[in-house]
């Protein structure tokens, strides 16, 4: 066994809770902690623009994904909340608060805010997810990125030396590189990968 993937979701207590994650009462860092000591790669999930969370909340949870990333080198991936058709969230979306946005199905992936919430609307979240993007690429422990040998050209290409951080409802502007990150376009990544993987070939090999 190489990693375990954990959906921690969420910071807060009372959102794990209710959503039957029960992580709560130092479980979760009980239960990396001895994941990484077995020298088993803890891979952590996250979701952005849960229904109880406002823009506090989701701080708090690209906070903690990041301070576990750093203890456990624990690879971390934050996705946004999608109301997929036949789950909780489509079924009780309204009660919940929450307002799907498009019925593009081509766009319901963790990468594209689709929905909003009562607390944030999309570009809220949008702004938030970004946030959480280069936030990762910047803090993102020499160590992880040393197990991942593409990873530093592709990261240094996809965030400018001084990005500009969107400020969820303000006016800050997003670099077209960011924009086009891995998190929100995923073939961005994969043609830097393939065109990183083109160098790393010697001449004459196939």
């Amino acid at each position: 066994c190489r990693g375990i993937q954990y959906g921690i979701e969420s910071a807060s207590s009372r959102t794990q809770d209710l959503l039957g994650k029960h992580g709560g009462g130092g479980r979760i860092e009980r239960t990396l902690e001895a994941t990484h000591r077995a020298g088993i790669a803890p891979i952590c999930t996250f979701i952005l623009g849960l229904p109880w969370e406002d823009a506090e909340a989701v701080r708090a949870t690209i906070a903690l994904g990041l301070s576990i990333q750093q203890r456990f080198l624990a690879r971390i991936g934050f996705g946004v909340l999608v109301c997929f058709p036949g789950t909780r969230f489509w079924r009780h979306g309204s009660a919940l608060g929450l307002r799907r946005r498009t019925g593009d199905f081509d766009q319901y992936t963790m990468h594209v805010p689709t929905c909003s919430t009562r607390h944030l609307d999309r570009d809220a979240l949008r702004a938030l997810q970004f946030e959480a993007v280069l936030r990762q690429i910047r803090e993102t422990p020499r160590a992880l990125v040393e197990l991942s040998p593409q990873a530093p050209s592709w990261v240094e290409r996809l965030a400018p030396a001084d990005p500009a951080i969107p400020d969820p409802g303000g006016d800050a502007t997003i670099r077209p590189s960011v924009r086009r990150s891995g998190v929100v376009d995923p073939a961005e990544k994969e043609r830097l990968d393939e065109e990183e993987d083109r160098r790393a070939v010697p001449r004459g090999d196939p």
